[in-house]
């Protein structure tokens, strides 16, 4: 009961914090990447294909995702997803911190990153950050050792997760060193 209020205050927190930076105070903003990621989730919605991969695919597949039920992709829907990320990793860190260390470690580490600038900020960007760290923090808490234990099905989708930020960002491997120390941690 404790564990989950905790998670549902520190997440409605960095939700608000988010919604006002993105929403508010700064609003939605493109990237010089965004006309590429836009052009390359266009294709995947009007075509089925992704055309030339110059850029990892992650990103822009999931913008399609995204956008298809919304009938295309907005700068404010995809703005969106970036703060509903950037607020679940305020979370997934806290339950990371207090996986590795303990519970004062994981609250402090968690309520850190409500506030941390460059997680708040990079909300509101059409780009592949805050997808990859969703996706790298989320395999680090399927990952951890003591969760592991909890059966083989967890450690596959945490591989999973960890394929999926490959597919995010190409700057993948030195994330295996994290994961690699992570296994160490214990």
């Amino acid at each position: 009961m404790l564990l989950s209020s905790r998670c549902l205050a520190l997440g409605f927190i960095a939700l608000l914090v988010r919604v006002a930076y993105t929403f508010v105070l700064v609003g939605p903003t493109a990237t010089t990447d965004t006309a590429l990621y836009w052009q390359h989730a266009q294709a995947v919605l009007k075509i089925g294909d992704y055309g030339p991969a110059d850029y990892p695919p992650g990103y822009p597949y999931m913008l399609a995702g995204l956008g298809r039920p919304f009938g295309g992709i907005t700068l404010d829907l995809a703005a969106a997803y970036g703060v509903l990320l950037s607020t679940i990793t305020c979370v997934l860190v806290y339950l990371l911190g207090r996986e590795l260390f303990d519970e004062r470690v994981g609250w402090l580490s968690g309520w850190y990153t409500v506030f941390y600038y460059p997680l708040v900020d990079y909300s509101r960007y059409i780009t592949t950050e805050t997808q990859f760290t969703f996706l790298l923090v989320m395999a680090g808490v399927l990952l951890s050792l003591r969760t592991a234990r909890a059966g083989w099905a967890r450690m596959f989708v945490g591989g999973i997760v960890f394929g999926l930020a490959a597919l995010t960002r190409e700057t993948i491997l030195p994330a295996i060193l994290f994961v690699f120390v992570l296994g160490l941690t214990r």
